[in-house]
C-alpha cells in the first residue's frame, strides 16, 4: 500500500500538471486572440454542394443582363424583380438572391461561382458552388474600425459566421500541430483532416430564402486551403468531373415471317411496337429528367459505341459548333501564314517557332475520357416477364474526365444512340475522333466517306453528329485534387 508521503507527492504532481495545463491553455488563448487581432484569412470561403432540376432555368451561370445592377440593400425588391423581369432566370441568380437576403452583401462581394456551367435544361446532383464573406465584416474584434465606407453583414447571419470562423481557426491550429507531429513521427495520423463539420444552420438559412423548390443545398463546408491558394475557385484543381445521362428506350426486336409453306426461308421484320414512339415510355416520376428515345436501339451496339470513345482523343468534332468554328479558323490562319509568309527569313523563323510550340502543347480539345459506360435494366410490362413484347430498357450513361467542353457530353450520347439505331457505324468513330499525333491530322481527314455512301466534310458537323436532349443530363460529382474542406 502507498504511504502518506507517496500520496502527498502524487497530489503535488497532479496539481503541478494542472497548473501547466492551465498556463498552456491561457497561452493558446492569447495566441488565438493575437490571431484574431491580425486575422490570417482575408475571406471566409463557403463551399456548397447543390442539386437542382434545371428544366425551368436557362443554365447555371448568371446571364450578363440578369440583375447585374441590383441594390443589395433592397432584398424584397430584388425578389419581386426576379419574378417580373423578362431576363432569363438561372440557378446562380437564385442562389445569389438568397445569399443577398441573408448576408445583405452585394453580388460583387459574394463572388458566387460554380464548378460547371451547365446548359439550359441540364440538371445537377453534385454541383459545387463557392462564395466569399470578408472576415473584416464579421466583427471579430470590437476595437476594429474600417475607415472606408463598407458593407455590413445582417444581424441574422453574423452570429453563424462568427461561429464558423472560430471552428475553422481552431481546426487550422490543430491541423498545423498534427502536421508537425506527422513529419516527426511516421505512425501519427492526422485525425483532424477527416473531420467534417455540418454547417446546418447556414444551410438552413440559405435554403429557407430560396424562392424555388427545385434547388436544394445538400451541404455547406468551409475551405481550409493555405493562404497561397486562396481564394478557392471551383473550376480549378479538378481531378475528375462525372456526368450521368438517363435514357429510356425500346429494345430492338424482330418478327419472323415465313415466306413459304416449307418454313425454309424466313424474313425478319422489326416489331411494330418498336415504332410506337416515346408516348408508351413515359412514367409519372420522370420530371423531365430522362430522354424518352423515340427509336428502338441495339444494346450491343450502344455498349460498343461507348467503349470506343474511352481514352485520350481530340474531341473537336464533338464540341459546340462555336468552339469548332473557332478551332477551324485558327487552323486556316496558320495555313495562310505558311503559304504567304515564306519569303523572308524572319517570317520563316517565326513559323518554325510556332510549329515547335504547337508540338509541345496538345490540341485544345484533346481530352482523356476516363470512363464512358452504360448500365441497362429491363422494365417489365404489365403482361409480365414472359411477355413477347420488346422490353423497355432504362439506360444510365456515366462519363468521367478531368473536364468537358461545351455540349461535348450530349454530342457523345447522341452519336452513340445514332450508332445503336443503325444510322451511323462504329467505323465512323475513329474518323471523327482524329486521334492526336504528329502533324496536322485534322486536315488529312478533311473529307471522308461514311457508311451511308456520302462524302462529307468534317466542317459539316450538323449532318454527322446529333446532340442528345438536355433533359437527361446531370452533373453528378466533382472531385478535387485535395480535400481541403471542413
Amino acid at each position: 500500500m502507498a504511504s502518506e508521503n507517496d500520496i502527498g507527492n502524487a497530489t503535488a504532481i497532479a496539481a503541478a500538471a494542472s497548473a501547466i495545463a492551465t498556463m498552456s491553455s491561457a497561452s493558446s488563448k492569447d495566441d488565438a486572440s493575437t490571431t484574431h487581432n491580425n486575422p490570417p484569412l482575408a475571406v471566409l470561403t463557403f463551399v456548397l454542394t447543390v442539386e437542382y432540376n434545371g428544366y425551368q432555368y436557362a443554365g447555371f451561370q448568371r446571364q450578363t443582363a440578369t440583375f447585374t445592377s441590383q441594390n443589395h440593400n433592397s432584398s424584397k425588391r430584388s425578389r419581386k424583380s426576379s419574378s417580373t423581369s423578362s431576363h432569363p432566370i438561372t440557378v446562380q441568380h437564385q442562389i445569389e438572391t438568397a445569399l443577398q437576403q441573408w448576408t445583405n452583401l452585394s453580388i460583387a462581394t459574394l463572388r458566387v461561382r460554380g464548378a460547371g456551367r451547365t446548359d439550359k435544361g441540364v440538371h445537377a446532383s453534385g454541383q459545387v458552388v463557392a462564395f466569399d464573406v470578408p472576415v473584416r465584416l464579421m466583427k471579430l474584434n470590437p476595437d476594429y474600425h474600417d475607415n472606408e465606407e463598407a458593407e455590413e453583414l445582417s444581424e441574422q447571419c453574423i452570429q453563424h459566421l462568427q461561429e464558423a470562423y472560430h471552428v475553422l481557426d481552431r481546426y487550422l491550429q490543430l491541423s498545423d500541430k498534427n502536421s508537425y507531429c506527422c513529419s516527426t513521427h511516421a505512425h501519427c495520423n492526422n485525425a483532424t483532416r477527416r473531420t467534417v463539420v455540418d454547417q446546418w444552420q447556414i444551410r438552413r438559412s440559405i435554403t429557407t430564402r430560396l424562392s424555388c423548390s427545385d434547388i436544394v443545398i445538400r451541404s455547406v463546408r468551409m475551405y481550409t486551403g493555405c493562404s497561397t491558394t486562396r481564394p478557392f475557385e471551383p473550376r480549378r484543381r479538378i481531378m475528375s468531373k462525372t456526368y450521368v445521362y438517363r435514357l429510356r428506350f425500346r429494345r430492338l426486336a424482330h418478327l419472323h415471317l415465313n415466306t413459304n409453306n416449307d418454313d425454309q426461308h424466313e424474313k425478319q421484320a422489326i416489331h411494330p411496337l418498336c415504332h410506337a414512339g416515346p408516348h408508351l415510355l413515359r412514367r409519372i416520376h420522370d420530371h423531365n429528367t430522362v430522354w424518352l428515345c423515340p427509336w428502338p436501339l441495339d444494346s450491343a451496339l450502344l455498349r460498343s459505341a461507348c467503349a470506343a470513345f474511352v481514352g485520350r482523343h481530340d474531341f473537336v468534332n464533338f464540341v459546340h459548333k462555336d468552339e469548332r468554328k473557332a478551332a477551324m479558323n485558327d487552323e486556316d490562319v496558320d495555313e495562310d501564314i505558311k503559304e504567304t509568309n515564306l519569303t523572308r527569313d524572319d517570317d520563316i523563323r517565326d513559323v518554325v517557332r510556332d510549329m515547335e510550340k504547337r508540338k509541345q502543347y496538345p490540341p485544345p480539345h484533346e481530352i482523356d475520357l476516363f470512363e464512358f459506360n452504360v448500365v441497362e435494366s429491363d422494365e417489365g410490362e404489365e403482361e409480365g416477364e414472359n411477355s413477347m413484347l420488346p422490353p423497355i430498357v432504362n439506360a444510365t450513361f456515366t462519363l468521367s474526365a478531368k473536364g468537358f467542353h461545351r455540349s461535348m457530353v450530349r454530342n457523345l450520347i447522341g452519336f452513340a444512340v445514332d450508332v445503336a439505331r443503325g444510322i451511323r457505324s462504329l467505323e465512323d468513330i475513329p474518323i471523327l475522333l482524329l486521334k492526336s499525333g504528329g502533324g496536322n491530322s485534322r486536315t488529312t481527314a478533311n473529307n471522308v466517306t461514311f457508311d451511308d455512301g456520302k462524302s462529307n466534310s468534317l466542317a459539316n458537323y450538323s449532318g454527322i453528329v446529333n446532340s442528345a436532349p438536355a433533359c437527361g443530363l446531370c452533373l453528378a460529382k466533382v472531385k478535387y485534387e485535395h480535400d481541403d474542406f471542413l
